[in-house]
């Protein structure tokens, strides 16, 4: 995957050094494939939801967030207020996905 997203910025990259905008064919009409399409640098969106491109567009700005600088990862220190005492039980918690309060957990 990561290689494919190399080679399509390259791609996009090498219109715009000769001063073409770029614009992909045939590509997935819903918000995710829009985000990567800008992501990727593309100048055109393709789409039949123009409605619904228009208001992604338009508030952008405001549902995407990117951090200014890393958060500390916690580091748990392993005190036991007992020190004779041993460990009865221990919880693995499974998280049911993967969105951002599972990635941040």
């Amino acid at each position: 995957m990561e290689e494919d997203r190399i080679k399509l910025i390259a791609a996009v990259k090498g219109a715009h050094d000769q001063q073409k905008p770029f614009r992909f064919w045939a590509s997935p009409d819903n918000i995710n494939a829009w985000k990567q399409l800008i992501n990727l640098g593309a100048d055109y969106i393709n789409t039949d939801k123009v409605a619904a491109l228009g208001n992604f567009l338009n508030g952008r700005a405001k549902a995407e967030f990117k951090a200014q600088s890393f958060h500390k990862v916690y580091r748990p220190t392993y005190l036991n207020n007992d020190s004779k005492g041993t460990v009865k039980n221990i919880i693995l918690l499974i998280g049911d996905g993967m969105g951002l309060a599972q990635i941040h957990a």
